[in-house]
């Protein structure tokens, strides 16, 4: 890869930390040199809901572990909405927000009607896998275990599937990466 080429940004879903906790895999490792690995506002927060649950210390350890090497998350960027509180808004502001590219917003637009009237926690149903989907294409690949059901991750074609009961070595993972993208 050429020092212009930019690295292959894999954003992991929430549900794929569960794989990466079981495999073992450190995202530090130098077998992973040529990926840039991600995650957005929407998994933040629902990683950061594990937080103080007994059943979730270990995972919640090595996410927070694993965050330290990631930086900040991705968010697109926005002005505060009133229609949601303080911490559930969906973007950033200046200094902290990425603008959205057309093909992101196209997206957003053409499937928000996936979104569902129940909210979960921040998010109603489907609208962060909507926002995180967006992201996916060029470059970018979501790493997910969202494998079956029906939504906004059967609408992209940059998706990595991982399974936590199928757990890999990091030699494996390396090269189920260059094999995905």
């Amino acid at each position: 890869m050429t020092d212009h080429e930019a690295l292959p940004c894999i954003i992991i879903d929430s549900n794929a930390w569960n794989f990466l906790h079981n495999s073992g895999i450190e995202l530090n490792s130098p077998a992973f040199e040529n990926f840039d690995f991600a995650i957005t506002l929407e998994v933040k927060r629902e990683m950061d809901c594990l937080s103080g649950r007994d059943d979730k210390a270990e995972l919640y350890s090595y996410f927070s572990r694993q965050m330290e090497l990631l930086g900040q998350e991705k968010v697109f960027f926005g002005f505060f909405d009133s229609e949601f509180g303080e911490d559930e808004q969906r973007s950033g502001g200046f200094g902290y927000g990425g603008f959205a590219s057309v093909q992101e917003r196209d997206f957003i637009e053409d499937n928000s009607h996936m979104i569902k009237q129940s909210k979960r926690g921040v998010y109603y149903g489907n609208e962060a896998d909507l926002l995180i989907a967006s992201r996916a294409g060029g470059t970018t690949y979501i790493l997910t275990e969202d494998n079956s059901k029906n939504g906004p991750f059967k609408k992209v074609t940059n998706i990595i599937n991982v399974y936590q009961a199928n757990p890999m070595t990091q030699a494996e993972f390396e090269l189920y990466l260059k094999s995905s993208i």
